[in-house]
């Protein structure tokens, strides 16, 4: 009886000690983490020169930041990644004069729904 629990204890400390995470336990699942407002290509592709504020709003949402830069910058900004992971993040900073957009600057790729 004493060799088998030995042979027990063998056999876990072999299977422990090759690392990794053993294949017969389940696996934690890892949430996808998302802040700010996400902005798909249609949505930016839409955003042009001309365009008043409310119509910037109507398609892009509320912008994400309240900039000491005054009111004619809005800042949308996103992060999506999952827990542990690496952070992939887009922005789109909107500038306007007279109430219409000026300027639009892209922070990165716009990330597309699903990916």
């Amino acid at each position: 009886m004493r060799s088998v629990g030995t042979l027990f204890f063998a056999l876990i400390f072999v299977l422990t000690a090759c690392g990794g995470t053993p294949f017969w336990l389940p696996k934690a699942h890892k949430i996808d983490i998302q802040q700010g407002n996400l902005l798909t290509g249609d949505q930016v592709n839409q955003v042009r020169p001309g365009l008043s504020r409310e119509e910037v709003r109507s398609l892009l949402g509320e912008p994400v930041m309240n900039t000491g830069f005054g009111n004619d910058r809005w800042d949308y900004i996103y992060t999506r990644g999952e827990a542990g992971e690496h952070v992939k993040d887009s922005g789109l900073t909107v500038f306007f004069e007279n109430d219409t957009v000026r300027d639009i600057t892209h922070h990165a790729k716009p990330i597309e729904v699903g990916s």
